[in-house]
């Protein structure tokens, strides 16, 4: 069955949290968690619904059944704005520990013309200011970890949208704003999904989206969280990093390393004497933290082979 949606920013349509708490699925009950999702459709017919891909080449979802998509059935409309927003906690408490929200990824099909504009952005000061994460990674030391997707133009299947802003993150949660405009100021980030169609109708399906996947970093509130504890080199790196201690501890200090999923990949307890350590981990982005018991220091590894 086809879900419209047509009231601007009324809470209609979210969808059910399924097997983790930051992984996301556009299956029933819709108002598992009323509010997350806004659906615009001021000015214009507002493309977006949820429900079952039933086109040429959107003809099924990632996750059976359901996706978002611009229109279940029909070819995007012309001279069309359709707009979606998702709201995110920047941090919350479970259980003793601060999730902090630092990155998304999702799935995604695109079946467009080269007149049509797709948009991502996020807003962290209530929408007053808009980043365009194609546009401004540089400026936000905005990280793909997937590599920089394309958004001009129609994907070969199913194509990884994944970005972290790791150090804009943990620059607000730590009271640091100098480096960056903008930093995570209030309680919830805002993610804006934009597609704008042209005034050519060439009856193709336009965009669609599933398995939305929030990165979240957790650390114990008894800790402090201080990143000049010490220093990482190569980063990039291969099968081997230096760690630098910039402070003396009588502790033994631990190193995890965890990767995008929140999962502990590498962890010791037997840091060498020469700083040097074989983690020989997959290529890609994780989380090294470094903990003396009172303090710890939180740093991003990249992972290049």
């Amino acid at each position: 069955m086809k879900l419209m949606f047509t009231l601007l920013f009324s809470f209609i349509a979210t969808i059910v949290i399924a097997q983790q708490p930051n992984i996301y699925y556009f299956e029933p009950p819709y108002n598992a968690y009323y509010g997350s999702f806004t659906l615009d459709s001021t000015n214009h017919s507002g493309s977006w619904q949820i429900g079952k891909p039933q086109k040429p080449v959107f003809d099924s979802a990632r996750s059976y059944p359901n996706a978002i998509i611009t229109d279940t059935l029909n070819p995007y409309p012309v001279n069309d704005t359709s707009v979606f927003l998702f709201k995110v906690d920047n941090y919350y408490r479970v259980s003793g520990r601060w999730y902090i929200f630092m990155g998304i990824q999702f799935d995604y099909k695109l079946d467009i013309d080269s007149g049509e504009v797709v948009k991502v952005e996020i807003a962290t000061d209530s929408g007053t200011h808009w980043v365009d994460l194609m546009k401004e990674d540089t400026a936000y030391d905005i990280t793909w970890n997937a590599g920089k997707p394309n958004l001009t133009k129609s994907t070969n299947g199913w194509t990884i949208f994944s970005v972290s802003f790791y150090d804009w993150a943990f620059d607000s949660h730590n009271n640091d704003s100098s480096k960056y405009a903008h930093i995570f100021n209030t309680d919830s980030t805002y993610i804006r999904f934009t597609f704008i169609s042209d005034s050519v109708q060439t009856n193709k399906d336009g965009w669609m989206i599933d398995n939305l996947f929030l990165h979240q970093y957790t650390e114990s509130v008894e800790t402090i969280t201080n990143n000049n504890l010490i220093s990482i080199y190569p980063n990039p790196a291969r099968d081997y990093i230096y760690i630098k201690s910039n402070y003396n501890y009588y502790a033994k200090p631990e190193v995890m390393i965890y990767n995008l999923q929140g999962q502990e990949v590498y962890a010791t307890k037997e840091l060498p004497n020469n700083g040097y350590l074989h983690v020989n981990l997959p290529s890609g982005i994780y989380t090294l933290v470094y903990s003396t018991g009172t303090e710890r220091a939180v740093k991003q590894l990249v992972i290049r082979k």
